[in-house]
């Protein structure tokens, strides 16, 4: 199984793949946003985004071939948007595919924005980033044909999880994870 979550920053991805780790005996998470931590980078750039998908490929094979079969992988906006025309490289695991689109109010996100620890240049990003983001998003996936979404505003990542689990066990119960 591979769960693919997307959002704007301080939606929940992160925290809610934490939880998942204890919703499966056996999970692999891949935090997609480390992989663009690297200068030059640009979000917006083709070859720089197919690295990124490259990039996790490259570290599902690796445990794919040690025998993990359950993956959680946090998608960026920019690699939401793309997640339609890449897809299909995940197939290489005959593995089924359950992807997430997180939502969250506005000033939800601003508040969780403000109680992390970060410093005052990656605060300002984060609120600076986040409503393009999610109106990226909303643009490029108005229903739930590619995302199932899940409003994040007013629950806790326990419950995200929770949710995501029954969602994705009502899909298929051949987890096996």
């Amino acid at each position: 199984m591979i769960i693919f979550i997307t959002g704007p920053t301080a939606s929940g991805k992160t925290s809610t793949c934490w939880s998942l780790m204890s919703h499966f005996e056996r999970l692999v998470f891949l935090d997609s946003d480390f992989l663009g931590f690297r200068k030059p980078f640009d979000w917006h750039a083709d070859t720089d985004m197919d690295t990124i998908y490259d990039q996790v490929i490259h570290n599902m094979r690796f445990q794919f071939e040690r025998g993990e079969r359950c993956f959680a992988v946090t998608l960026t906006a920019h690699m939401a948007v793309l997640f339609p025309r890449k897809s299909s490289m995940f197939d290489q695991f005959s593995l089924p595919v359950h992807p997430f689109r997180f939502r969250c109010a506005p000033d939800e996100i601003e508040r969780r924005i403000s109680l992390r620890d970060r410093g005052p240049v990656q605060i300002a990003r984060e609120m600076r980033n986040h409503s393009p983001s999610a109106a990226m998003l909303d643009q490029a996936f108005p229903d739930d044909n590619v995302f199932t979404r899940i409003d994040t505003t007013a629950i806790e990542e326990d419950a995200v999880a929770e949710e995501m689990v029954r969602i994705v066990r009502e899909r298929d119960n051949r987890l096996g994870c």
